[in-house]
């Protein structure tokens, strides 16, 4: 039987968030047939024992800034940043995982959107590939478990309504992850926006072919952070491609631990892309960056089996956190750039001043408008990392930027049809 808080999440989720009771142990809200799982505090800090009033005070900080959050983001955004990297309250995760992607925003301003595309036909093609896929994301969790239940449901409606949504890019596999953990967290139309930001703002051309791209990005950074690695990876012939594929595009929900999963989501919704780079490549150094680790891995399938079955117990939450956010996979500091302003690095550099403690969640990874002069920076060059915001050349934020707090895009990768 449903509870009265369980019918004021139905009605109003953010009413019943912003009114949560806080209880002096775990609590865990079934809301409606276990359709909406809130666990307070079971599923935020796993590998730390947080005391009850210490978690308590972090829900009640986040709860102020909710209430206050324009000014936060645009006045005190390094703030957000530190809390995010801490590690989201999970009883607010879905309400924050909004703000900070801007689909909340979406959501207010589309009223209706989500049913409208519900009723429309859809593409059979794409629904038939969907309806395969459903068994298949998490399926020992409570909501997914059964076939035709409504954690499967709620998946079809919202990869169906992208599909809708966006005819020309249809349906990725690698979307349905990425759906299903939204899913554990908000409903079905708040799931359905954030799916949205995802795939236009952080990850744009990523369930196309953009992903190409970044692998290159990807493979300069190691040879710069992991020389063994990328030794390594080299002389098997291992592409990018191969083994990042599942990482980036979706998010790692398959790949890490839950609460290593969570930990990531929340500083990636924050920080953009970057994080996703930077997880990537401590992955890499706890799996290859090692003589010992290398001899375990001596040909190209036992590296592959390595790199897609990551034992949880080699992935430690703090030791992930600390390394993939406090700079210690950055490259080395470039040299000063040229005062030349017509030099790419020198503008670059530039670039890197502008952007200097900027909302990087929202304004990355989207090239800012001011760059059409610095004509085809190389994705891999140092140039192209400053360009992208992937290397900040070894500085770090201090202030944000002023001006209103809105999520822009990268440029979707141009097609050409032959």
């Amino acid at each position: 039987m449903c509870s009265a808080q369980g019918f004021q999440w139905q009605k109003n989720p953010w009413k019943a968030i912003n009114t949560l009771s806080y209880m002096p142990s775990v609590v865990d809200m079934h809301v409606c047939l276990g359709v909406y799982v809130v666990n307070s505090f079971s599923m935020c800090y796993s590998d730390k024992d947080i005391r009850v009033d210490v978690a308590r005070q972090r829900e009640l900080k986040w709860l102020d800034m909710f209430n206050n959050w324009d000014k936060w983001v645009s006045r005190r955004f390094q703030k957000v940043k530190l809390r995010c990297r801490k590690g989201i309250p999970s009883s607010l995760r879905a309400k924050a995982w909004q703000l900070l992607s801007n689909s909340k925003e979406l959501l207010d301003s589309n009223p209706g959107k989500f049913e409208e595309l519900e009723r429309e036909q859809g593409d059979p093609k794409w629904l038939d590939i969907i309806e395969k896929d459903l068994h298949r994301q998490f399926p020992f969790h409570e909501m997914f478990a059964a076939r035709g239940g409504h954690g499967q449901q709620d998946l079809y409606r919202v990869l169906k309504a992208y599909t809708v949504y966006r005819p020309e890019e249809g349906y990725c596999q690698a979307q349905a992850p990425v759906a299903a953990v939204l899913l554990m967290h908000m409903p079905a139309e708040h799931a359905f926006w954030c799916l949205v930001q995802i795939c236009e703002t952080y990850l744009p051309g990523y369930y196309s072919e953009a992903i190409q791209l970044d692998g290159e990005i990807f493979f300069s950074l190691l040879r710069r952070v992991c020389p063994m690695a990328y030794r390594h990876l080299k002389k098997f012939k291992i592409d990018p491609i191969l083994y990042m594929t599942e990482w980036f595009m979706c998010v790692f929900s398959r790949t890490l631990p839950w609460s290593c999963v969570l930990r990531v989501w929340d500083m990636f919704f924050c920080e953009g892309v970057k994080i996703v780079f930077r997880v990537g490549l401590v992955l890499l150094k706890q799996m290859l960056g090692s003589v010992d680790k290398l001899r375990e891995v001596q040909g190209m399938y036992e590296t592959m089996e390595r790199l897609r079955n990551i034992p949880p117990e080699s992935v430690r939450e703090d030791l992930l956190v600390q390394e993939g956010v406090q700079g210690r996979t950055d490259p080395p500091a470039c040299p000063k750039a040229p005062r030349d302003t017509g030099h790419p690095r020198a503008q670059a550099s530039g670039l890197r001043h502008q952007l200097r403690g900027a909302p990087q969640g929202l304004l990355q990874p989207a090239l800012p408008p001011r760059l059409p002069q610095v004509q085809n920076p190389l994705p891999f060059s140092e140039d192209g990392l400053l360009l992208w915001g992937l290397w900040d050349g070894g500085h770090a934020a201090t202030e944000p930027l002023s001006g209103s707090f809105k999520p822009t895009q990268r440029p979707r990768p141009q097609t050409t049809h032959v």
